[in-house]
């Protein structure tokens, strides 16, 4: 299942702080998105298990997912992610 939309904090924060604990899940970035979440870019991320969910730039540069948040490309105007 994939939130296209903004998810409270205490959701999010607790996918990312079990995502590295829960059957050594692997977490990645996807892509970045020019102001995706409010004011400030967001970036996909996507678990092993093929779930997807949007976190805020801040919070990805925070748990130190890879690639680092300068690497990643952006998405796409207009573009809609692949399933």
């Amino acid at each position: 299942m994939v939130a296209n939309f903004p998810l409270t904090s205490d959701i999010v924060s607790l996918k990312v702080r079990t995502a590295g604990i829960c059957s050594g899940a692997l977490t990645r970035g996807v892509d970045r998105e020019r102001n995706g979440w409010g004011n400030q870019h967001s970036v996909r991320i996507r678990y092993d298990d093929g779930e997807e969910i949007d976190l805020p730039e801040d919070r990805y540069r925070a748990q130190g997912y890879d690639p680092l948040f300068d690497k990643l490309p952006w998405k796409a105007r207009g573009q809609t992610q692949a399933r």
